[in-house]
């Protein structure tokens, strides 16, 4: 799939987490190609889109395996980073990507029109 700012989503992934049986959990990784353009490098990172665990099945391991897939798979595919797309209000992912090792490098903002 390609776009007009020479972004090229390579491939993504559902990643399903279970216990006893029972799907518990999901996450969304895309495999992201960008360009280098006038306004910005060439760059190649894993961006996790969409994430979650039963609220009742969590703290059990099953966030941090999924991150743990998402970033050996990123690793085996050469890419920069790993990137949880997070709302800032969610403060349990906030916390939870944080003890991941996760750290902020870019804030989105917005205002009500």
């Amino acid at each position: 799939m390609k776009n007009e700012n020479k972004t090229k989503i390579r491939r993504s992934d559902v990643v399903v987490a279970c216990m006893d049986g029972d799907i518990c959990g999901f996450a969304i990784p895309e495999y992201i190609e960008r360009q280098k353009s006038c306004c910005r490098r060439a760059e190649k990172f894993c961006r996790i889109s969409e994430f979650g665990v039963d609220a009742a099945l969590r703290r059990r391991g099953a966030a941090s395996a999924m991150i743990d897939f998402c970033r050996t798979e990123a690793k085996k595919r050469k890419l920069e980073r790993l990137e949880p797309d997070v709302w800032s209000f969610n403060r349990d992912a906030v916390r939870f990507c944080e003890a991941a090792g996760f750290e902020t490098y870019r804030q989105y903002m917005e205002v009500k029109t």
